[in-house]
């Protein structure tokens, strides 16, 4: 029990490097969804809805980058379209004609620029030019105040991405000033002081998940890890219970869940914990599985 116990320094160590976040696959391809499929019904182009949803409705597989350049091509003079069109390309990895039909936009409304300018940010960042995205979005968050909030939020995302955590919660405390009972730009500020290692301020910001949340296994995930450092390992285990319940396939997770457990002697529960890690391909609990397993495969009951 002496190893078992040994190992709990470990365990803290291998959980700072979690990751909650679920991998993207970016090769899915871009088909018509719901939510694409009833903005097309908005556009006055009835035929082109209704060959779409016609065909949504039997289960086939509609291209939405081919309805939304058939839907251009009957207005090209129709900004929304045009920018519909960008916003498809870039989902669709055709970020350089994304960034052509954004200039086009703009040439024909200046009255869209931050939206375009939002957009071209995200094309930039898809072609890895950080400075190119951090650019527009900033040209973004400059020109329209009624958005701002949200252009914040994308930015100090992506701040968190490069590491930049001083810099996110700057911008959160800017998104904080303008929106006050938004609790969960709260959230977003706390779950980047947790990654500064300020637990004790990241708790009191995550302390409310805001309902629109409360379906995000990924806070969560992140609140458990702060109740962990500070020692309060029943609230970390009812929020990886959270967590779990709503994406069950993140292996990092289990691994704070073990610590928790371990540090509440349950031993063989921070074990099954650790399985699962281990099999979800969480890489860093391997050690701790292993050393585990030695000590449980020692002591089988007889």
């Amino acid at each position: 029990m002496f190893r078992i116990i040994k190992l709990l320094v470990v365990i803290c160590v291998v959980c700072s490097s979690c990751d909650f976040v679920e991998d993207k696959n970016e090769n899915k391809p871009v088909v018509l969804t719901h939510d694409s499929l009833m903005k097309l019904k908005h556009y006055v182009h009835d035929t082109i809805f209704v060959n779409a949803q016609d065909k949504y409705k039997t289960g086939e597989i509609v291209d939405i980058k081919k309805t939304y350049i058939r839907m251009y091509e009957t207005d090209t003079n129709n900004v929304d379209y045009t920018i519909d069109l960008a916003k498809i390309l870039i989902a669709s990895h055709d970020t350089k004609e994304a960034l052509h039909f954004l200039d086009v936009a703009f040439a024909k409304d200046k009255n869209y620029a931050a939206l375009v300018y939002f957009e071209k940010s995200i094309a930039w960042s898809w072609l890895l030019n950080r400075d190119s995205s951090y650019y527009y979005l900033g040209k973004a968050i400059e020109h329209d105040d009624s958005l701002r909030v949200r252009y914040l939020i994308h930015r100090s995302q992506k701040y968190e991405e490069d590491s930049l955590f001083d810099k996110a919660i700057e911008d959160m405390n800017v998104a904080i000033k303008k929106q006050p009972a938004n609790k969960g730009l709260f959230v977003f500020r706390g779950i980047y002081k947790k990654r500064l290692a300020k637990y004790k301020e990241a708790l009191i910001d995550m302390k409310e998940i805001p309902t629109y949340l409360q379906k995000d296994a990924n806070v969560y995930g992140n609140r458990a890890f702060v109740y962990m450092k500070l020692g309060k390992f029943k609230e970390c285990i009812e929020d990886c219970d959270k967590s779990i319940s709503i994406n069950p396939n993140v292996g990092g997770i289990y691994g704070v869940r073990a610590n928790a457990k371990s540090n509440l002697q349950d031993f063989e529960g921070a074990y099954e914990d650790l399985k699962r890690a281990v099999k979800l391909g969480n890489q860093e609990a391997i050690p701790m599985y292993e050393e585990y397993k030695k000590y449980f495969d020692t002591h089988k009951k007889v």
